[in-house]
């Protein structure tokens, strides 16, 4: 079953050094006490767990034992040989399993007509993600995944699993129509209850809450407490978006964009992986780390298998996700690592494009074309957006580590990667960032120039009450009480309060955090 990270045992034995977490108690426990998984639900008292780490050493889940019954004994050691040794031979079925779907979805026997139905799941799931119906749209991508993964094992069988004719065209027909530009609003919603239907209504269902928020990514953390409360969300990943796929040829859309200047856009043929990262996007928006981690997990796979070359926009989206759970865990260091070699890739990538473009525009004198450069930054401009926030996401483990010199270059570093025609929401978050560096490293009023420079930002692209604007302006407001100024603080504060109550409640930590706040300049 799936548990908010503030009840999560599993995420604690992540985080744990050793591998392995051993709870007597979890009554008695500072961490779980408070816990949903012990006051409600099972009501566990003893735990045990054991991480399954994957043979790239990455941590995914964990193996474990519970009762609602303490031990106050835990395990001994040879116990806890057991338990890793179950652990280990769970993530052996794990990649054997892997492995087997990876080749499956990855297959080339898959006919056209189950390829473009896959890829019209996917497609439809994206937009019930953007409207926040996660629940619909992660039945899409699980019709989508079923689609390719129904193909015979006999490798020379062009089969898959028979849709019906009817179903297929219906789903062609609302995409083409959904996908066209200012579809009225009584027209959507009609639209979206018909794809709804799509699906009969399961019993007993759980609709998670939508966490989504529409807003900048990539913004740094402070850390709170290890046992938050229920309403503190994750932090927003710094690869937030949902991959789409080239369905122009299925819905004969009239677009003749290259695919190069589609950002977070894959080919039908690549389908899976992007439907893969975007469930796994889907289980971090209800919470669930650690399942989130095995779908990037599968995805960076499949893309892998799929496109076997130095970079790939799913690979490195897959692994600066992973990258930053890790940090959310505790683990700059495997953060760090898988962060760096991503980095690498993809520049060794950047620089063979630009060799590339350098052979492919030279003329039969080996001059280069006046507008070489102009060309040279359409052709690159989806690649440096993923690097400049994979540097936002290396600058963020220095911050974590109070290396607030080495974070603030690596911010300045990934600012020349962002032309004119993409420097919005990733900038935005370059600024927000700088200012929390600046504030821990003392320089108060030059954080504030940053953070202003944020949230207008914010205010003109999504509106003066918008939820992070209440969060920068908390911020702002924190900073110009450790200024001594008391009374700009304050009303500062109120705007944020006001913003937070409205949004959130008035019973929200986040409002309390304010009041809090508020509490000390009074």
């Amino acid at each position: 079953s799936e548990t908010t990270r503030a009840a999560s045992f599993c995420g604690y034995t992540i985080q744990n050094k050793e591998g392995i977490l051993v709870v007597p108690d979890a009554k008695e426990d500072y961490r779980f006490k408070d816990g949903e998984l012990v006051n409600k639900g099972p009501k566990t008292r003893f735990y045990a767990g054991a991480a399954l780490v994957s043979p790239e050493g990455e941590k995914l889940g964990a193996f474990c034992l519970n009762g609602t019954e303490p031990r106050p004994e835990g395990l001994n050691e040879m116990e806890k040989g057991k338990l890793k040794e179950y652990a280990a031979k769970t993530m052996e079925i794990m990649v054997e399993r892997r492995k087997r779907l990876r080749d499956r979805l990855s297959a080339d026997n898959i006919s056209k007509e189950m390829r473009y139905h896959s890829a019209v799941a996917t497609s439809l799931g994206d937009i019930m993600y953007l409207e926040k119906d996660l629940f619909t749209a992660m039945r899409l991508y699980q019709e989508s995944v079923q689609t390719i993964m129904s193909v015979e094992e006999n490798p020379g069988a062009a089969a898959g699993l028979t849709i019906p004719k009817e179903r297929q065209e219906a789903m062609v027909q609302l995409l083409t129509l959904l996908s066209h530009e200012n579809v009225p609003d009584k027209m959507k919603q009609e639209l979206m209850e018909r794809v709804v239907a799509l699906y009969e209504p399961q019993k007993d269902q759980v609709v998670h809450q939508s966490r989504i928020v529409d807003g900048v990514s990539g913004l740094f953390y402070l850390r709170h407490e290890s046992n938050p409360p229920p309403d503190r969300d994750l932090p927003e990943l710094v690869f937030c978006d949902v991959f789409k796929i080239d369905t122009r040829e299925c819905i004969k859309l009239e677009d003749d964009r290259p695919l190069e200047q589609l950002d977070f856009t894959v080919p039908i043929e690549e389908c899976s992986k992007a439907t893969l990262f975007n469930m796994g996007q889907i289980q971090y928006h209800w919470q669930n780390q650690e399942t989130a981690m095995q779908f990037f997990h599968l995805a960076a796979s499949v893309s892998h298998k799929l496109s076997p070359l130095a970079f790939d926009p799913v690979d490195i989206s897959c692994i600066n996700n992973m990258a930053q759970i890790h940090l959310q865990y505790g683990q700059p260091e495997d953060a760090m690592k898988m962060l760096k070699e991503a980095l690498e890739r993809g520049n060794r990538t950047l620089a063979a494009m630009y060799r590339q473009t350098e052979v492919e525009h030279a003329d039969e004198n080996n001059e280069i074309p006046a507008d070489f450069e102009e060309r040279d930054v359409i052709r690159t401009r989806r690649l440096r957006r993923k690097l400049a926030r994979t540097l936002i996401n290396i600058a963020h483990v220095h911050f974590q580590k109070t290396e607030y010199d080495d974070a603030m270059a690596t911010l300045r570093d990934a600012v020349p990667l962002l032309d004119e025609g993409m420097r919005g929401r990733t900038l935005a978050a370059v600024w927000y960032d700088m200012a929390l560096i600046l504030q821990q490293q003392g320089n108060r009023e030059e954080a504030i120039t940053y953070l202003d420079k944020y949230i207008r930002f914010v205010v003109k692209t999504y509106g003066a009450d918008h939820i992070q604007i209440g969060d920068g302006l908390h911020q702002k407001a924190v900073i110009l009480f450790e200024l001594g100024k008391t009374e700009e603080a304050l009303g500062t504060l109120e705007d944020s309060i006001t913003i937070r109550t409205k949004i959130l409640g008035g019973n929200s930590s986040y409002v309390l955090e304010s009041l809090e706040l508020k509490g000390k300049l009074l």
